[in-house]
């Protein structure tokens, strides 16, 4: 594993000391090597943050004191909230930790547990537990922080790609109308943030069963308005009546067929979209959307069938372009015999030797 990036921003140095020394001690014990930044005034904070960004580099773990009056430029008494705010917003994935004596203040800790609640702060480190226990402070946290760490590093693959598709859809309308195509615009973002939010929350939120079906369908649902953009019902039956030979040769399906009823289907959309053969991993992904909706049918979600989900809509959004995988394939490697592990093996093979 690469080093781990950590941001520690503090305006005292002993305490950005204890925390270097508990990091180090840490990487020792479990074989991991830590990147340090520090920052030591609220200014210098935000400035580092925003330079990492700009060359999109990002932090795995930030440390951020909240009170900076000991910083006498323009350090205030809640200027880590704001830091906070700031690191967020450049990066949802990085885990933001509390670095503070006085969370727990009657001015201070309202602000805190909405910010908790809102998914900005994975958890606080306490500074006066450093000095009343300074063997065990640290480690006991810090050991959670690095398991959750480990096991959502493929988040990150999700949220590069989720980057790369917005800003193809910013250059590449989806629309001729102007309108139309900010409002699926609009749309496909919210699912992809939505989507990238209950997956970093996922162990905190519980039902699995019920959260994997929720996600997959939205990623279903955004793959939907894409296929459609504004082609005309018309349009897309006499287009997907074209293909369907194509795909189902693509697909191994000599029966393939749309719905008997008048309904125009996600899978007449799909099928206009593409003939290509990509189109076998649209077809994947409704076919997992239609039997998870099915309860008769035994099909439990699982996180491989989501990740190819993420990856199906990338291949589709932003043709020609690899999707980042390195991590992804990192969590097929550590959990190959899920359900859908098979079937996210294929996509990244096709990820892998077939776009250049």
């Amino acid at each position: 594993m690469k080093p781990i990036s950590v941001f520690i921003a503090d305006d005292y140095e002993d305490p950005r000391e204890i925390l270097k020394k508990s990091l180090i001690d840490f990487g020792k014990q479990e074989n991991l090597e830590f990147s340090i930044t520090e920052a030591d005034t609220y200014s210098s904070a935000i400035q580092v943050l925003e330079e990492k960004a700009r060359q999109k580099e990002y932090f795995d773990i930030q440390f951020i004191d909240i009170d900076f009056t000991g910083d006498e430029n323009r350090g205030k008494a809640d200027s880590g909230f704001s830091i906070i705010e700031k690191a967020f917003q450049i990066c949802q994935l990085s885990i933001i930790l509390t670095f503070s004596a006085q969370f727990k203040s009657i001015k201070l800790h309202p602000v805190f547990v909405d910010l908790v609640k809102r998914g900005l702060v994975a958890d606080a480190f306490d500074k006066n537990a450093s000095i009343d226990n300074p063997e065990q402070w640290f480690e006991i946290h810090f050991r959670r922080i690095i398991k959750d760490f480990k096991e959502n590093l493929f988040l990150w693959d999700i949220w590069e790609n989720n980057k790369t598709i917005q800003n193809y859809l910013k250059d590449h309308p989806v629309a001729k109308d102007q309108i139309a195509n900010l409002q699926i615009f609009s749309e496909i973002e919210n699912y992809l943030d939505t989507t990238l939010m209950l997956l970093m929350n996922r162990g905190k939120i519980g039902a699995e069963h019920i959260l994997n079906r929720s996600l997959l369908q939205m990623y279903h649902r955004a793959l939907e308005i894409f296929c459609e953009g504004d082609k005309s019902e018309k349009e897309i039956r006499e287009i997907a009546d074209k293909n369907v030979r194509a795909v189902a040769a693509i697909i191994n399906k000599n029966d393939l067929k749309f719905t008997r009823d008048d309904r125009l289907s996600a899978l007449h959309k799909i099928v206009a979209h593409s003939a290509s053969p990509i189109s076998k991993f649209g077809y994947k992904v409704n076919n997992y959307r239609n039997n998870a909706m099915h309860q008769s049918k035994k099909f439990d979600v699982d996180t491989a069938n989501i990740l190819f989900g993420s990856l199906a809509l990338h291949l589709y959004m932003v043709p020609g372009v690899k999707p980042k995988i390195e991590r992804i394939r990192e969590f097929y490697n550590n959990n190959s015999k899920l359900s859908g592990a098979k079937d996210l093996k294929e996509l990244m093979g096709y990820v892998s030797f077939q776009i250049n």
